[in-house]
């Protein structure tokens, strides 16, 4: 492990979609910003990928420092490349933090980064902070799909690793002006073994899951496939977007990009509705960020029930028709 006092500053890993910043990544430049202002340091950012240059221009706006690698290695997600990637930037900044977000890439990347670097990890952090007394971080995570915190300290382990939760801070809003300085870091990835192979992406348009303030989801209490229409009406009349557990996924019922959990999509919307799900620990890590949790069940002992803000104890096949006919009377969406 490394000397703390050889460290300084915030690292961010910037992920993009389609040419863009993805809107997770912007939540973490902003609990970056306000960290490196909090502890008067500088707030860097590595970008990766293929023709990203644009995107490091953007994000130079925003931070003191832009680490680009630019290589068609990078065009897909290989968490081998990545790694190498990052690891590289990393001996080139000495940071005291490096962020990540919640995506299923960071996921990967957070602990096998934190085994190349001799360092600690702490995922699905909600807040990270100073010991008074020692000086050390604390981050403060979310376990057991949000019924309870627990802390972590990073007693002599440089540079943190941490993975942040979603919803942790508004997404950041990049100036038009460059302000910050942009490197562009050549990395050879020859030799690297690649473990994985995309053999198709999912077709996907319009708005994504993740992205949505409004998400509607259904689990095994709609009872058949056919009242998932359900959830996909009252997902409409609200303006927000339909979702399932990983139960109903697997059924076939629903769609895998619908999926919200553990081994799903984390999203943290203005508004989640859950309508016929338990609210078993692996849902719950993918919608315990939500603003507003609605349950729906028969169940009133369902631990959905401990995290939600307002409780139904209906048959969703029942309530559900009668609620989204005053949704669409109230005009909602």
């Amino acid at each position: 492990m490394s000397d703390m006092r050889d460290h300084t500053g915030i690292l961010t890993v910037a992920e993009t979609s389609e040419g863009k910043v993805t809107s997770a990544s912007l939540e973490i430049l902003t609990f970056g910003k306000r960290l490196s202002q909090e502890l008067g340091q500088p707030l860097f950012a590595i970008v990766l990928g293929s023709t990203v240059s644009s995107v490091a221009n953007d994000i130079a706006t925003a931070v003191d420092r832009v680490y680009v690698v630019d290589d068609p290695s990078l065009d897909e997600f290989h968490v081998e490349f990545s790694l190498q990637a990052i690891e590289r930037v990393a001996e080139m900044a000495r940071p005291a933090v490096i962020l990540l977000g919640a995506s299923l890439e960071s996921r990967d990347l957070a602990p096998r980064l934190a085994l190349r670097l001799d360092t600690g990890v702490a995922t699905n952090c909600e807040e990270l902070r100073i010991d008074d007394e020692t000086g050390a971080f604390e981050a403060v995570c979310s376990v057991y799909g949000g019924a309870a915190l627990s802390t972590y300290r990073f007693d002599d382990a440089m540079p943190c690793v941490v993975s942040m939760k979603p919803g942790v801070a508004d997404p950041l809003s990049l100036p038009g002006r460059i302000s910050g300085e942009v490197i562009e870091v050549r990395q050879d990835f020859t030799g690297i073994e690649r473990r994985s192979k995309v053999l198709g992406k999912a077709a996907q348009s319009g708005p994504r899951l993740e992205e949505s303030e409004v998400i509607v989801a259904g689990g095994k209490g709609l009872s058949e496939s056919e009242n998932f229409a359900l959830i996909r009406e009252l997902a409409e009349a609200l303006g927000g977007m339909p979702a399932a557990s990983r139960a109903i996924v697997d059924l076939g019922w629903a769609t895998r990009a619908q999926q919200v959990g553990l081994t799903g999509q984390v999203v943290s919307p203005e508004l989640y509705i859950a309508a016929g799900i338990s609210g078993a620990s692996q849902h719950m890590v993918g919608c315990s960020s939500a603003r507003c949790i609605v349950a729906i069940n028969t169940d009133r002992d369902a631990p959905i029930f401990q995290h939600a803000r307002y409780g139904v104890v209906a048959d969703c096949s029942e309530f559900l028709p009668a609620f989204i006919d005053k949704c669409r009377e109230l005009g909602l969406d």
